[in-house]
């Protein structure tokens, strides 16, 4: 295996299950298996692919920028409804609404409500009404969730500010500034002065941390959860999970009372039935992001930023390699049934600086690889970000149609759109039959169609320089995926001879390749994808 001294050996069974070992030249002889340069991974347990969330796309939206339905040029909640069965044509099964709670701030990560919505994003009413809608239309809706702090602004920080108050344990209190630093960089403040004491904030001082070693704060903040559940939301993703409880000396994170807390949390979550779910904001790589799957009691997935990192790098160099060793880590660390949550873009990380071949390799990517996908608003045609370094860049307005406003707003937007290019909008691409968003809609019906591409075993193939080319497998159910990452033609000659039942023909679900002796050969088009349905003798 890459990376490793002693390489291990594999052989395929029928349902992509790996017989591993280290071999003698006598097995070798005996059992004829071939060396493995990339590692294969079986298909999810049973229990994980009957889930919904190892079977969807998630669409991640950020409510400010998505639609507004008022003319404030702020989007909101009934904006988000009225463009839902965008989302269903597109083919995505579940949304991820970022904070959505009353806050001081436009993002909305520092809370002073719960229990509550943002008044520019609408009601409580309008919110019943998106979750109702969106249940008909068959899809999900998981909402961001914040543990970690509040705002300054909260009411409990307000009274915890005064001494001798009843929620002064709810945060967390020094008489001297031990001078911390961030726990991510060991750079920054972390104590904020209040009075004659201090207070800790890991992110600012506007964002004080709740001290979840008062059973109070626990108690509160799973009521409010509860509230949401009772309501019917399907879900949490966690923020700054690897936080939330600090030692008495240190700030180190993903400490064992942390992990700990993301068991109960997710315990706490499916008592209000086995098919919520939780996936948590890990930032870390993959060995300790598989911590917080708690030996299968913790989260349900998790966010894979090493492979998002590996995805950039890859497409941007047309460089397989990162992307296929960062696959090997996730094999090698994540435990039995762990759904791998993978992305390119997000709004911490903002979009990618690709080319429009480099989108389209990252869609071919993405809705293809062992994981359940998360989208970004506006990834699925290509928006940029926009000009500047700020976070109010990586979260700019939808762009739906080519018009001055782009059908975002009847008034100027909140913050300016990341371009003025026509051909960037829903609107030019629906109507173009080889666009970005059309390829994003092909695969994910596509994907929808096949279980395997989206709880099956994984086995990579030896490819050419620049080509990724594997196998998804449930079953008797076997799809050869061949993606280009260059951006010139490939041809390729691909030995199936390790896929256990043989092959001899195939059907063509995307592209121009044919099954020929044991081997998929052809053309795979400049930065282009085929899917191939194997059939066994």
């Amino acid at each position: 295996m890459s990376g490793h001294t002693n390489p291990a050996f594999f052989c395929i069974s029928e349902d992509l299950h790996v017989i591993s070992f280290k071999p003698t030249l006598l097995t070798l002889l005996l059992i004829g298996c071939a060396q493995a340069q990339h590692l294969p991974r079986p298909p999810l347990t049973e229990a994980v692919q009957n889930s919904w969330y190892a079977n969807t796309t998630f669409y991640q939206v950020f409510v400010r920028s998505f639609q507004d339905s008022d003319g404030d040029g702020i989007g909101d909640l009934r904006g988000v409804a009225s463009r839902l069965e965008y989302l269903k044509n597109l083919g995505v099964g579940a949304i991820w609404l970022m904070p959505i709670y009353p806050s001081p701030s436009y993002h909305g990560y520092d809370v002073t409500d719960h229990q509550n919505i943002q008044p520019e994003y609408g009601t409580l009413q309008d919110f019943k009404t998106l979750l109702e809608e969106a249940h008909k239309h068959n899809i999900k809706v998981i909402l961001d969730w914040i543990p970690n702090h509040t705002s300054d602004q909260h009411p409990w920080f307000k009274d915890a500010r005064r001494p001798g108050s009843s929620k002064r344990d709810w945060y967390v209190w020094k008489t001297t500034n031990p001078g911390w630093g961030r726990p991510w960089d060991n750079q920054g403040q972390t104590w904020h002065k209040s009075g004659d004491q201090f207070y800790y904030g890991v992110f600012w001082g506007g964002m004080p941390d709740l001290n979840w070693k008062n059973p109070q704060v626990k108690s509160a903040m799973d009521q409010a959860a509860q509230f949401w559940l009772d309501l019917g939301v399907d879900g949490f993703r966690v923020d700054a999970s690897r936080y939330i409880l600090e030692g008495e000396t240190d700030n180190r994170p993903d400490s064992a009372e942390t992990l700990n807390w993301t068991r109960e949390f997710t315990q706490m979550v499916k008592a209000h039935g086995p098919d919520k779910m939780v996936v948590t904001e890990a930032w870390i790589e993959t060995p300790t992001v598989a911590k917080y799957f708690v030996d299968g009691q913790g989260q349900d997935l998790g966010f894979d930023f090493d492979l998002q990192t590996a995805l950039v790098t890859g497409i941007q160099t047309a460089n397989a390699t990162p992307i296929l060793e960062t696959l090997d880590g996730v094999t090698r660390h994540y435990p039995e049934g762990a759904v791998d949550g993978i992305f390119v873009s997000n709004h911490d990380l903002g979009r990618p600086n690709f080319t429009p071949g480099q989108w389209r390799v990252a869609a071919s990517l993405l809705l293809t690889l062992p994981g359940t996908p998360f989208l970004y608003y506006g990834q699925e045609i290509g928006m940029p970000n926009g000009t500047g370094p700020s976070d109010e860049q990586k979260r700019t307005p939808m762009r739906w149609t080519f018009e001055r406003r782009t059908g975002f707003s009847t008034a100027a937007p909140w913050q300016p759109f990341s371009t003025q290019d026509p051909l960037i909008s829903v609107q030019s691409q629906q109507e173009e039959p080889t666009s970005l968003l059309k390829h994003h809609q092909t695969l994910l019906h596509i994907r929808q169609q096949h279980g395997a591409l989206r709880t099956g075993g994984y086995l990579p193939l030896a490819a050419p320089d620049g080509v990724i080319g594997f196998i998804r497998q449930l079953g008797k159910e076997r799809v050869l995926v061949v993606v280009n990452l260059q951006d010139t033609g490939q041809q390729v000659q691909l030995d199936l001879g390790s896929v256990s039942a043989g092959v001899d023909t195939a059907q063509s679900l995307l592209g121009s390749l044919e099954v020929k002796a044991g081997k998929a050969v052809g053309t795979i088009p400049a930065q282009g994808l085929a899917l191939l349905l194997l059939n066994s003798p």
